[in-house]
């Protein structure tokens, strides 16, 4: 091989090398902005968190799971509803105490539909299961199967919950039972 070849070479794998260094292959410990106490805060100093809670037992490896879950706020009793992936509705109050966990047959991906005046706390899943709790307690009113996996939250009026389902089924359930 001549030396202008070998330098050839040379430059061809330094590129290589920055270019895998710069897509973040060569990265073992990668900050993906959690704010578990490990990591740098993403916005700056203007923004600080105030409380946070895992939903999902931390993964170990580069894989992160993409959670769907979506919280419902109750701001005129200072707490919100969140599901997960991992078969359980976290009821909590505006500073992060765990008021109830609520367990359920399969994930969580739609919001909670809240109605906080009449206390009333709708919970569909991805089995296609509508749970109605008492929204303070987390006590089971009752439970409506549906065709199939919900992941858009309800709808109420004054009698029903408007639910739809991923295969398109359209329900009016009925909020007494």
């Amino acid at each position: 091989m001549t030396a202008a070849q070998l330098r050839s070479f040379r430059s061809a794998g330094l590129l290589s090398a920055l270019v895998i260094a710069g897509c973040g292959a060569a990265r073992v410990a990668e900050d993906l902005g959690r704010f578990d106490g490990t990591s740098r805060t993403s916005a700056g100093s203007a923004l600080q968190m105030r409380w946070t809670k895992p939903l999902a037992p931390e993964w170990g490896g580069l894989y992160i799971p993409l959670e769907r879950a979506k919280a419902a706020l109750d701001s005129a009793n200072d707490r919100l509803f969140v599901g997960s992936s991992e078969k359980v509705l976290w009821a909590m109050s505006g500073a992060g105490k765990v008021l109830y966990r609520y367990r359920v047959e399969s994930g969580i991906e739609a919001a909670p539909t809240l109605d906080s005046a009449r206390n009333e706390l709708y919970v569909p899943t991805a089995a296609g299961i509508v749970h109605a709790l008492e929204a303070d307690t987390g006590k089971l009113r009752w439970k409506a199967e549906l065709s199939g996996a919900v992941s858009q939250a309800g709808v109420l009026s004054q009698d029903a919950l408007y639910v739809v389902t991923d295969d398109d089924g359209f329900f009016a359930v009925s909020r007494k039972d």
